[in-house]
């Protein structure tokens, strides 16, 4: 969920006119607990999803199904345990830092500093300087690199450190949020957000209870 909540924030500043086809909501999420899908079948009178089941083929009417996983998803992402495990996982991710990686990327600074220095000098007991002093510029360039590396890392180490210190508070109206998106999604668009949250729902196409896997 927290690699979820991340997802859908920055959707929402770089939003993609693409959206997927939409006839039939769950289509490559709705699964038997087999793991066989249920496919998208149209009659005169209405949708359906269809999967083959113990006596059979097993049909049931896509809006009653998409109602209830929308229902459960919106309940879902409101719930005190869903807030509590979107905390965990987030702080989790976001603990980790790239200290280790700096220290070692500062040690090879060092280390082509001392070499480019040991150029120099002799550099200047020459007369004919060129080839040492590409030398040195290599070295600059391999320097300049891995600057760019430790920046990148302390960048993302203070947006990580930011996470990492989230509040269930800030957590619940994030997900709040995005269940209350939900309803104002046009329906390509809640297609794409529940291939986005959701692992895969599961139908009983015997017992015809339903359950939604994040």
């Amino acid at each position: 969920i927290a690699e979820t909540v991340l997802q859908q924030v920055e959707r929402a500043s770089h939003k993609d006119t693409r959206q997927s086809s939409a006839t039939y909501l769950l289509t490559g999420l709705l699964k038997t607990p087999a793991g066989a899908p249920w496919h998208g079948n149209r009659t005169a009178q209405s949708e359906f999803y269809r999967a083959k089941a113990a006596s059979g083929t097993r049909s049931m009417l896509a809006a009653r199904v998409d109602r209830s996983v929308i229902e459960t998803v919106a309940r879902d992402l409101q719930s005190p345990g869903f807030v509590t495990a979107a905390v965990k996982s987030l702080r989790e991710k976001f603990a980790l830092t790239h200290t280790e990686e700096i220290a070692a990327a500062r040690a090879e600074i060092a280390t082509l500093d001392k070499r480019s220095s040991e150029l120099l000098d002799i550099a200047v007991k020459l007369k004919s300087r060129a080839s040492v002093l590409r030398k040195v510029d290599d070295i600059e360039d391999q320097r300049s690199e891995i600057e760019r590396h430790i920046l990148a890392w302390q960048k993302d180490d203070e947006s990580a450190q930011g996470l990492a210190d989230i509040t269930d508070a800030q957590v619940k109206t994030m997900l709040g949020r995005m269940a209350d998106d939900m309803q104002l999604y046009e329906r390509g668009e809640l297609k794409d957000f529940l291939a986005t949250i959701l692992d895969r729902v599961e139908l009983d196409p015997d017992e015809a209870t339903l359950q939604v896997c994040y």
